[in-house]
């Protein structure tokens, strides 16, 4: 398996460079980086552009993270709007495996809940995209997709007439492949997103206080 953090994002909610936003008085990519590098297993960004990949490995450098550990997969599909064309460009180069895909504006994420997704794709050999699930909503990351969600990507983009995760979703729901947890039985602060700077300031305080 591999873990992989979105980073490819615009962040115009947040004032764009989302990975270089501060949080605690590191960026987001330095706290999302750490917590990927516990689940012992090799970890990637993933990037619109080489400028993306350059500003993260700047950032992470300066903060003595070797440069040998920072590896970055670019996005094959600029045209794609959303994380989308991220997840169909690293499944498409890990045909044959399953991938642990973390957001980079989610700093709290606990190890102990991405080793439960780990083994539970494992546990199913890998046959299911591995999502949470509110009253409301899906919640997408973190989540495993299996290397196999190429080929029905490809299939999707041909016969839908928009092109949005959700409705990738309710695609591969239709098929049988997708496996959703109950995300009442889960710490909330595994899907805290922090997208703007109003909720680093919330999150930043929140911590203080605790």
């Amino acid at each position: 398996m591999k873990v992989v953090v979105l980073a490819g994002g615009k962040g115009e909610r947040i004032g764009g460079d989302k990975p270089l936003k501060t949080f605690l008085g590191k960026p987001l990519a330095y706290w999302v980086f750490n917590i990927a590098k516990k689940i012992n297993l090799p970890v990637y960004f993933s990037v619109k552009n080489t400028d993306q990949a350059q500003k993260i490995a700047e950032v992470l450098q300066r903060l003595n993270v070797p440069l040998q550990t920072i590896d970055f997969i670019l996005d094959k599909h600029p045209e794609l709007e959303g994380p989308i064309s991220g997840i169909w460009s690293v499944v498409s180069k890990f045909k044959n495996e399953a991938i642990l895909f973390l957001a980079i504006d989610q700093p709290l994420v606990e190890p102990e809940f991405l080793n439960w997704l780990i083994s539970l794709s494992e546990v199913f050999c890998h046959s299911f995209v591995i999502l949470s699930k509110g009253e409301d909503k899906i919640k997408p990351f973190p989540g495993i997709y299996p290397g196999w969600l190429n080929e029905e990507i490809e299939i999707f983009i041909k016969i839908s007439p928009k092109y949005s995760l959700f409705r990738l979703f309710n695609y591969l729901i239709d098929k049988g492949r997708v496996l959703t947890l109950e995300d009442s039985y889960i710490n909330p602060r595994n899907f805290l997103n922090l997208n703007t700077l109003e909720d680093i300031k919330e999150a930043e305080k929140c911590f203080y206080l605790r």
